[in-house]
C-alpha cells in the first residue's frame, strides 16, 4: 500500500507539470517592461519575466508574474483548477513560510493538511466555489495558528479565517485568574492562563482612572462577560466603528478635506501629525511632508501622532525626527532567507507599486531597482528552506508608563483596531522612545508573522501572500495575530476616539507628565 507522503509526492509531481503549461506572453512580457521604465526602473534586457515562472527546480526567479496578474480578484475557483494549484501552494509555503516550523510545534500535520484539502476539492469536480467554500481547510489553519499575513488576496476576512483585535472593558477588577469568555452570541471560549495576551490588563481610562481591560479576536467576539475567578464579570465591548464614522473624528482632528499625511499646531504646546498610510502613494506625500517640516523650530511639549486606520505598507516615521530621537526597537526574528524570498518579495513590491503614478521620488525609484536587480544574483542549488535568527533589540515589555520624556517632547501615539502591519512596526518604534504614550484600542494584530511574500497561483490566477517570517515583539512569547500591542491609556468609545476628546486628554497629560518629569 502507498504511503500517504509517496502518494502526496506522486500528485504534486504530476501537478507542477500542469502549473508548468502556463506561460508568459511576450505582449506580456513588452508591457511589464513598460510599466517599469514609467516608474524610472531600468527592466531585463530580454526574456523578463521567465517564460514559465512555474517550472522546478525553483530559482530567485521563480513565481514573478506580470504585474498585471495581481490585478485579478476571482470570486470563484474551478475547484479542478484550485486543486492544481493547491499543490503549487504546498511546495511554496514548505520552501518559504515563516510560520511552517511554528505549526509543526502546535502540532499541525502539513502532509494531511494538503491532502485532506485536495480529496475536498478532487469531490468537487470542476464545480465552480465560492472562495468561502474553496478555503474551509484553510480556516480550520488559521483556528490553530492565526496568522493574518498569510492568505488569498481575495474575498473577506472571514472567508480567510483572518480576525484582529476587539478590546472589551471589565465592569469591575478580577478577584482571580480568568478561564473563558462568553460573547455576545452566546458562545463560550476558554483563556489560556499562560498567555498574557488573553489576560486582563490595567491600565487608565481618557480621565485618568483605573481601568481593566481584555482582548480577544473578531473571530470571537464581541465579549459580553469574562468568568474569572468565581464570578462571570460583565464586560462593555469597545467602540467598532465603520471607516466612514472613524473617519469622522480623524479628519475632525487632522483638520483636512482628505485623509492624507499632515501636520497643524494644535496650540503652541500641542502638535498633530498623521499618518493615514505606509503605501508607497502615501509615502510619496509623507517625503513631502517631511521637506515642509524641516528648518521649523518644534517646541511642542505634546506631539499627538494619529496612526488609526493605518494599514501598513512601507513604514515612514522619519518626519517624527523633528521632534525625537529613535533607538533600535526590534524583537526577536526569525527571516526566511531561501531562494523564494527575493522573488516572493518582488511580489509585494509589485502589488504594492501598482497603484503609483509617475513621476515617483528618486528614492523609490532606486528602491524597486534594488529589489529587481536582487533577483539575479546566485542562490543555493535546489532552493531549499532556510531562515536566518536575530537577536531582540528592544522588546514592548520594556515601555514605561508615566516616564521621562527623552527630549522636550513627548510622543502621544493614538492607535486602533485598524493600525497594521508596518503600523504596528510604528507603534513599536515610538514605544521605544523613553516618555512615550500609546492610546486608543488595541492595534489589529498583524506583526506576529512578518514580511508576507506574494505570488500568483497560476490556473485560478488568484494572487495569494504568506508571511515570510516571524517575530515576538514581547519576548515572551504571548499570542500577537489578532491581539496587537497593548494600550496606555484605553479610549474604549466613540467619545474617547473623538477630537475634543483626544485634545483634552493631550492637556490633561501635559501637567500630569511634568509631574512625572520633577
Amino acid at each position: 500500500m502507498m504511503s500517504r507522503t509517496a502518494l502526496a509526492l506522486l500528485i504534486l509531481s504530476s501537478t507542477l507539470a500542469v502549473a508548468a503549461e502556463v506561460k508568459i506572453t511576450p505582449a506580456e512580457r513588452e508591457e511589464e517592461a513598460r510599466w517599469l521604465r514609467s516608474l524610472g526602473v531600468k527592466p531585463p534586457a530580454s526574456g523578463w519575466p521567465l517564460e514559465d515562472p512555474f517550472a522546478q527546480p525553483f530559482t530567485r526567479r521563480s513565481l514573478v508574474v506580470p504585474t498585471a496578474w495581481y490585478r485579478a480578484r476571482p470570486q470563484t475557483l474551478r475547484a479542478d483548477l484550485f486543486r492544481e494549484d493547491i499543490k503549487l501552494l504546498h511546495k511554496i509555503m514548505e520552501t518559504a513560510y515563516g510560520g511552517w516550523d511554528a505549526a509543526k510545534r502546535r502540532g499541525w500535520n502539513w502532509e494531511g493538511f494538503f491532502q485532506d484539502w485536495d480529496t475536498a476539492l478532487g469531490a468537487r469536480g470542476s464545480d465552480e466555489l465560492p472562495l468561502a467554500d474553496a478555503f474551509a481547510p484553510w480556516r480550520k489553519f488559521m483556528e490553530v495558528q492565526l496568522d493574518n499575513h498569510s492568505g488569498p488576496v481575495a474575498g473577506s476576512f472571514k472567508d480567510a479565517g483572518h480576525a484582529y483585535s476587539w478590546a472589551a472593558t471589565l465592569e469591575q477588577e478580577p478577584a482571580g485568574g480568568c478561564t473563558e469568555f462568553r460573547n455576545g452570541k452566546g458562545a463560550t471560549y476558554p483563556m489560556d492562563a499562560s498567555d498574557p495576551a488573553q489576560q486582563p490588563k490595567k491600565r487608565e481610562d481618557i480621565n485618568g482612572k483605573p481601568v481593566y481591560y481584555i482582548v480577544t479576536t473578531t473571530a470571537k467576539g464581541p465579549m459580553a462577560s469574562v468568568h474569572c475567578g468565581a464570578a462571570w464579570i460583565p464586560a462593555a465591548a469597545g467602540w467598532m466603528p465603520e471607516e466612514s464614522a472613524r473617519t469622522i473624528h480623524i479628519r475632525k482632528l487632522a483638520q483636512t478635506e482628505k485623509d492624507v499625511p499632515t501636520f497643524r499646531s494644535i496650540s503652541p504646546r500641542i502638535g498633530y501629525i498623521r499618518f493615514p498610510s505606509f503605501s508607497k502613494p502615501a509615502v510619496e506625500l509623507t517625503l513631502e511632508l517631511e521637506k515642509s517640516l524641516k528648518g521649523r523650530t518644534h517646541n511642542e511639549e505634546i506631539l499627538i501622532v494619529d496612526l488609526r486606520g493605518n494599514g501598513g505598507g512601507d513604514m515612514r516615521i522619519e518626519a517624527l525626527e523633528q521632534w525625537t530621537k529613535f533607538r533600535p526597537a526590534e524583537g526577536q526574528r526569525r527571516l526566511g532567507e531561501s531562494c523564494l524570498y527575493p522573488a516572493l518579495r518582488w511580489g509585494y513590491t509589485q502589488i504594492s507599486s501598482a497603484s503609483l503614478k509617475p513621476p515617483i521620488s528618486g528614492q523609490r525609484s532606486k528602491n524597486l531597482q534594488g529589489g529587481l536587480d536582487a533577483l539575479f544574483h546566485d542562490d543555493a542549488a535546489g532552493c531549499p528552506a532556510k531562515y536566518s535568527e536575530r537577536a531582540a533589540k528592544w522588546n514592548y515589555t520594556e515601555h514605561q508608563y508615566p516616564a521621562k520624556p527623552a527630549g522636550k517632547t513627548r510622543l502621544l501615539a493614538l492607535v486602533d483596531d485598524y493600525c497594521g502591519s508596518d503600523c504596528e512596526g510604528a507603534v513599536i518604534e515610538i514605544a521605544a522612545v523613553p516618555g512615550s504614550v500609546i492610546a486608543g484600542v488595541n492595534t489589529f494584530g498583524v506583526a506576529q508573522f512578518i514580511q508576507p511574500g506574494y505570488f500568483v497561483l497560476p490556473n485560478t490566477r488568484l494572487p495569494f501572500r504568506i508571511a515570510l517570517g516571524t517575530s515576538d515583539h514581547y519576548g515572551d512569547g504571548r499570542s500577537f495575530d489578532g491581539y496587537g500591542f497593548d494600550v496606555d491609556i484605553l479610549l474604549a468609545t466613540e467619545k474617547d476616539m473623538s477630537a475634543e476628546s483626544i485634545i483634552g486628554l493631550a492637556e490633561r497629560l501635559r501637567p500630569a507628565i511634568r509631574k512625572v518629569d520633577r
